[in-house]
């Protein structure tokens, strides 16, 4: 994969101290691309590139400029539809291409299609593009956001780049905490709130969204959303769509011109992954790591794919966590993220490219209390605002209230290490006054949610999920490969296969089994596994995988860290959190013990403030 900058200053040409700045922030990036490096300064608009060499040979280097100079790009990604776009700009506007690469391709679709050249892409990308001649510059994420990009503006000046980290080697660029983040950090352990991130003034561009920058200003759109259901799609012709639209999402991600492998774990979305790569002909090389290294191994088995486990001690954990604060200038996100990492590593010894399984769950509905959030939702709202009931109480006892204002309400209160009642107690209150009370993540969540009036509390929360889930699990991934200098492809983010999956119904993705009390809540099904979790996948998985492996329950490379932060590095968890002065600042001192001891807040808290202590030193200390 690659690292993508861009500086742009209206009306002024590019300085020769600000040349230098780009530089250096260029080589910040250097594990994102360590096979080639390029600036390209022209008028008011500096692009910068670090490229991971996977197709195209000595002729991809970027950033890539058409032969009339006119036209320049810097591009992260990958375009699966490459052939088909290609066939149609030869075909129907006489494009002549000179390169395999698919930056080519990209750079004439932007010729060709303007800003629109977006909407005919199928893959994973973060690019910026330049016309010289009108000054208009492109910048773009893809619908799902597998590929990152950031941005921030010194006066009027815009700053884009593929990590926080390169930002943040402008000497300009402010280095403040952004508490509404971090408020939802730890109440989430996902490290951005829609546009906002861990620092105050430097923002995400989201996913599926594309900023024009011109004479007239800038402007930021959303291009693309998840359709509605289609109550028309029966279940049998739900699960012939995602047999068919996961091959094709799988094969597609397997065209390199360098070695490909996968991150396997003992679940049923990388085994469905690792199953259609065999089928497809060819061996592999998988890894895996943690608590699920002999389910992982029989797996690899089951496809026939060479398979070696990965080493997670307490002390190699711990030096991954080190590397991945340091190099990515963030907190953690969440305890998977250093396994990840030595996955990652392990698998660039002899691959270049792999596949992993994120977005299964979020597609396909596999987190079973957060998708029947909505359905507890309507039992709530069927009883009406006065009266005591059974699920009521239930309710009340789980989030200390009864009554919820929307279906997103509900989720956040069930989705909550911290809940927000505990915050104005525990954080001080002009952190907790910065962090606007946490108003800015209701209005995040409803609008991820979508503003579908007539679609169901369900469907709501699962364009939630998708929106937001998905972003934190993309996220982790892109660092952790990055900084192993590995490419990861992620199937099911595959656009097209998402829209296919969305407009089925929610009954046809989860529901609750025969015989099962449906006068329970989410989380009581979810405990008891009375939810029936991905039928679609477990159904197309069922005539490929043995049974164990379809049903074995959900982990994520699982590691014992919970264990090792209140067992042996008990002490070493007191003294951080006792001397952090970045804790200090956000946390009543008198509270932090209370905090870390209590058993309800203890296990789920430690992680996010081991990190936020870590990382707030490292960044802030005077």
């Amino acid at each position: 994969m690659c690292g993508v900058l861009a500086i742009v200053t209206p009306g002024q040409k590019m300085s020769a101290d600000l040349l230098k700045v780009a530089r250096r922030m260029n080589s910040v990036m250097e594990r994102r691309g360590p096979d080639g490096h390029g600036i390209l300064a022209r008028n008011d608009v500096l692009l910068g590139h670090r490229r991971l060499a996977i197709r195209g040979g000595s002729a991809g280097r970027q950033p890539m400029a058409t032969p009339d100079g006119r036209y320049a790009i810097s591009y992260n990604g990958e375009l699966y539809n490459d052939d088909e776009l290609r066939r149609t700009l030869t075909a129907d506007h006489g494009v002549t291409f000179e390169t395999r690469c698919d930056t080519e391709t990209l750079l004439h679709a932007f010729r060709v299609w303007g800003k629109q050249c977006v909407d005919h892409l199928r893959g994973m990308f973060a690019l910026v593009a330049v016309d010289f001649h009108s000054g208009e510059v492109l910048i773009a994420r893809d619908r799902c956001g597998v590929k990152p990009l950031f941005y921030t503006h010194i006066g009027t000046t815009l700053l884009v780049a593929s990590s926080i980290a390169a930002l943040l080697e402008h000497p300009d660029v402010p280095r403040r905490p952004n508490y509404k983040a971090i408020s939802h950090y730890l109440s989430s352990f996902r490290l951005t709130l829609g546009r906002e991130t861990m620092y105050e003034g430097i923002y995400q561009l989201e996913s599926a969204q594309r900023m024009t920058v011109n004479s007239r200003g800038t402007q930021i759109e959303t291009y693309w959303e998840l359709p509605v259901e289609d109550q028309t799609i029966n279940f049998a012709e739900a699960v012939a769509s995602l047999e068919t639209g996961l091959d094709d999402a799988v094969k597609r991600r397997q065209v390199s011109d360098r070695p490909v492998g996968m991150l396997l774990s003992g679940g049923i979305d990388s085994a469905s992954i690792a199953s259609v790569m065999s089928q497809s002909g060819g061996s592999f090389f998988a890894c895996g790591a943690g608590q699920e290294v002999e389910t992982a191994s029989q797996t690899a088995e089951t496809v026939g794919c060479e398979f070696e486990s990965v080493r997670s001690s307490e002390e190699d954990y711990d030096q991954a966590w080190s590397e991945l604060l340091r190099a990515s200038r963030l907190p953690a996100s969440t305890p998977s993220d250093p396994v990840i990492l030595l996955i990652a590593k392990q698998l660039k010894q002899k691959v270049d490219v792999a596949l992993g399984g994120e977005g299964a769950d979020e597609m396909l509905c596999g987190y079973a209390a957060q998708h029947w959030t909505g359905e507890d939702f309507v039992r709530h709202a069927m009883m009406g605002s006065s009266g005591t009931t059974p699920f009521r109480l239930k309710l009340a006892q789980r989030y200390g209230r009864d009554s919820f204002r929307s279906p997103v309400d509900l989720f956040i209160a069930g989705n909550s290490f911290l809940q927000r009642e505990l915050k104005p107690h525990v954080f001080k209150p002009e952190v907790w006054d910065a962090a606007e009370h946490d108003e800015p993540i209701d209005a995040t969540y409803e609008a991820a949610a979508g503003t579908h009036e007539d679609e169901s509390a369900s469907r709501k929360i699962y364009r939630l999920i998708h929106r937001v889930n998905l972003e934190g699990q993309l996220s982790r991934l892109d660092t952790a490969t990055m900084q192993a200098s590995l490419e990861g492809r992620v199937p099911f983010t595959d656009h097209v296969l998402c829209e296919q999956m969305a407009e089925v119904s929610f009954q046809n993705h989860i529901r609750i089994y025969d015989g099962c009390d449906p006068d329970q809540t989410s989380n009581e099904l979810a405990d008891s596994q009375s939810l029936h979790t991905k039928r679609l996948l477990r159904e197309v998985a069922g005539q490929r995988l043995p049974e164990a492996i379809i049903n074995r329950p959900k982990q994520s490379f699982p590691t014992p860290v919970f264990q090792w932060l209140s067992g042996p590095w008990t002490n070493r968890v007191k003294q951080t959190l006792a001397t952090s002065p970045f804790l200090s600042e956000l946390i009543h001192p008198e509270l932090l013990p209370q905090l870390v001891e209590s058993p309800e807040t203890a296990g789920l808290l430690l992680w996010p403030l081991m990190n936020l202590a870590h990382w707030g030193d490292q960044e802030f200390a005077a």
